[in-house]
């Protein structure tokens, strides 16, 4: 277990690194309808990534958001997210944990 200094030193790092290298994307809620404007990492599953490219195919797409951008209801299958012109629906969300607290969700969608 990380203490709560280094803890917090950790989540401020993870959150400064999805703003800074993140895109601008819009969140819908499918449940409700919702949509929330939110920074986050977005990428193509890649060579190194075979168990996800077994699991969502070639293709498939990882965003990664922050936990603080969902304070009441985090994501879930069948949520979308838009980036310009481009609507994604997400297929599996993942949290990410350390210490037993939710800092991050990573969200899967399906390639080819």
């Amino acid at each position: 277990m990380l203490g709560s200094q280094l803890f917090a030193i950790y989540k401020s790092e993870y959150e400064r690194t999805i703003d800074t290298l993140g895109v601008a994307m819009t969140f819908r809620h499918s449940q409700g309808g919702a949509t929330l404007n939110v920074m986050g990492g977005s990428r193509i599953a890649g060579d190194k990534d075979d168990g996800i490219i077994q699991s969502y195919g070639i293709g498939a797409l990882i965003f990664t958001l922050k936990a603080r951008d969902f304070p009441t209801t985090p994501p879930i299958k069948f949520d979308q997210i838009t980036i310009g012109t481009e609507t994604h629906v997400i297929d599996h969300v993942s949290p990410v944990h350390i210490n037993n607290s939710t800092f991050g969700y990573r969200c899967f969608v399906r390639g080819k």
